[in-house]
């Protein structure tokens, strides 16, 4: 035990590796910006410029482990995220306390929320913070919790890219290679309103989850 304390990663339900400074003031895990300030364009501190950049780097490596040939194949399955429950999504953001502003975009975008781009890669399929080790100067050198991964188009790994800021999405996108920034936004609140089903009122992180559709739909809204 005391080896496994001294190399910082808790075997448990959630490897969480080595820490650092990930935004400027700022340690992950443990202080994450505010659900609002998400998509501001704060500053990272080296290891946040590190994270982000293998962040991309791993998502491009898992993109290009398994062909669509080997999965059909081997009989891989379409991942959770393509059957989203879009209209009930939109629904509990109606009658939560979200914006305005991020109500009337999700009714307005509904129809482009439903329509997928088509299955071309095998994808991790969850790939946030809590899922990944990281070196000390943030390299992520583990990746697990396989459990949600399958076919889907190659964007909705990116899903997650601006969970800390839109300076750690940028650095994370341009780091992946090329993709469409359009599919990555509408899996993000795709993703947005998944959490809003998982997550109804009178739980936990129900207040942080409309914090979060609310900055979402407001600042990634086409």
């Amino acid at each position: 035990m005391d080896d496994v304390r001294a190399r910082r990663v808790q075997v448990r339900e959630r490897l969480i590796g080595l820490t650092g400074q990930v935004l400027a003031g700022r340690v992950w895990p443990g202080a994450w910006p505010e659900e609002s300030t998400k998509f501001d364009d704060v500053p990272l501190a080296a290891f946040g410029e590190r994270l982000a950049a293998s962040y991309g780097e791993i998502a491009r490596r898992i993109k290009t482990a398994v062909s669509m040939a080997d999965a059909t194949a081997a009989g891989f399955g379409t991942t959770s995220r393509r059957r989203i429950d879009v209209d009930t999504g939109i629904a509990q953001l109606r009658t939560s306390s979200a914006s305005r502003t991020a109500k009337q975009n999700a009714q307005r975008l509904r129809a482009w929320l439903t329509t997928l781009p088509p299955p071309d890669a095998v994808i991790h399929a969850d790939l946030h913070l809590w899922n990944l080790c990281c070196a000390d100067d943030g390299a992520i050198v583990g990746v697990f919790d396989l459990g949600d991964a399958g076919i889907d188009a190659a964007a909705q790994e990116l899903s997650l890219a601006h969970s800390l800021s839109s300076r750690f999405g940028a650095i994370a996108i341009d780091a992946y290679g090329p993709v469409d920034l359009e599919h990555v936004r509408r899996a993000h609140l795709r993703m947005a309103l998944e959490h809003m089903i998982d997550h109804p009122p009178g739980t936990e992180r129900h207040e942080s989850i409309v914090a979060w559709a609310t900055a979402a739909f407001e600042r990634l809204a086409p």
